[in-house]
């Protein structure tokens, strides 16, 4: 296991949505932006939903976004971290193409990763509608996001052109 954030709170299958998303968004107003921890799927699905309900509520003072993180060295357990951080509003360039994947629970995972690196490394914009799949789409993003920056290495060290 990974070390734990200062600011970070645990979240469990049994969190409330409401009082997460009111703890996350009074630390954001505050400046102390936490960080989420899990494990396992119901916790995920909890954290997310709680990320979503504190965005709308912090919509007017910017965007809340999450970085999502493996807490455990071997990447195919559920130990994820949620890192937050608060942004500017960002203008939408309406013109990009947005691919639509779907994540579904007899998916292989890292199928799914590959489909969402090959869409990033087209720079094109990827979305992943979970439908009760939340675990499956945040490992898998999780897993194009690594893949994505070893590709970046080899093509830096020129073992790919």
């Amino acid at each position: 296991m990974l070390e734990t954030p200062a600011n970070s709170y645990k979240v469990s299958s049994q969190t409330d949505v409401r009082e997460l998303a009111s703890t996350i968004t009074q630390s954001c107003m505050s400046g102390d932006i936490p960080a989420l921890l899990t494990i396992g799927c119901q916790s995920i699905n909890q954290a997310v939903k709680g990320i979503a309900v504190a965005a709308g509520e912090l919509r007017q003072y910017g965007d809340l976004t999450f970085q999502p993180a493996f807490r455990h060295t071997n990447r195919t357990k559920p130990f994820i971290a949620f890192y937050l951080a608060r942004q500017r509003p960002q203008k939408q360039d309406d013109s990009a193409e947005v691919v639509e994947l779907t994540a579904t629970g007899n998916q292989k995972i890292v199928s799914l990763a590959g489909a969402v690196a090959a869409k990033v490394s087209n720079q094109l914009l990827t979305y992943i509608p979970t439908h009760g799949q939340i675990t499956h789409a945040m490992t898998s993003t999780r897993l194009a996001r690594a893949h994505a920056a070893h590709t970046t290495r080899l093509w830096r060290h020129g073992i790919l052109t």
